[in-house]
């Protein structure tokens, strides 16, 4: 579960916002593409900048990638399988006997091995999944709040205002998270999970799952855990490996 972890937890990077924080400056031109996790740093806007649309449409100074990664996990379960037993599978008969109407519809397309790996954990797993992913920075963790940039936000659109800088209805654009497989399929975000209660979309909510797996490895535990992965992605973070994929289009 760490592995996978590890694999996901910077998805929430190729969000609009997070992308249009890195630009090009003097002769170090940011490639076209919408999968860059890391950059130069003069390149990187600094506040009030930060987090600001490439194309000017929309800024978002509270934002963390890996909440918008951790609701990518939940993206996958309702784009391939919403009756996963970590969504809708435990409770989507109880709904609709309550007269909540449940509007759940698979992809037919046949799922690349990154997201097969997802859609094989099991209720336990994925909860732990997904919380490792929005953890791995320690500013999300059993609280999914709006911070105060947040709460400034203007609502323009009628979509509500943000949580950590994630917007109900955002999308992740399509990236390979592994050069030899087919690339992801878009994924629309829901802040549903931060909901209190049953959601009609994702199920139980994100305290709720937080609150099972402290009672299944208690506080110290799944600290641990947590401390594994932030050790990781410090140490692969400090790597000068380059990317062959990158190298190849810098080239060109």
């Amino acid at each position: 579960m760490l592995a996978l972890a590890g694999r996901w937890h910077d998805v929430g990077k190729s969000h609009p916002a997070f992308q249009g924080a890195l630009r090009s400056k003097g002769e170090l031109l940011r490639p076209d593409r919408q999968d860059l996790a890391k950059g130069p740093e003069v390149c990187w806007l600094r506040p009030v900048g930060t987090y600001r649309f490439s194309d000017g449409s929309d800024s978002r100074p509270a934002f963390r990638h890996e909440l918008a990664s951790a609701l990518a996990l939940f993206a996958v379960l309702e784009t391939f399988q919403p009756q996963h037993p970590a969504l809708l599978g435990t409770w989507g008969e109880a709904l609709q006997l309550l007269g909540h109407p449940i509007v759940a519809f698979a992809s037919t397309a046949s799922p690349p091995p990154s997201i097969q790996q997802i859609l094989d954990c099991s209720a336990d797993e994925f909860n732990l999944l997904a919380y490792l992913v929005a953890s791995h920075h320690g500013k999300v963790r059993a609280g999914l709040h709006a911070a105060p940039k947040d709460q400034d936000y203007r609502d323009r659109d009628h979509r509500g205002l943000p949580i950590r800088g994630v917007r109900e209805g955002d999308r992740l654009p399509g990236i390979c998270l592994d050069s030899t497989a087919a690339p992801l399929p878009k994924l629309s975000l829901t802040l549903e999970p931060a909901a209190l209660g049953l959601s009609t979309r994702t199920g139980a909510s994100w305290r709720e799952r937080c609150d099972q797996l402290l009672a299944q490895f208690g506080p110290g535990g799944l600290a641990f855990l947590e401390s594994l992965l932030r050790a990781a992605d410090v140490r692969a973070s400090r790597l000068r490996t380059n990317d062959p994929a990158l190298q190849n289009e810098v080239s060109a």
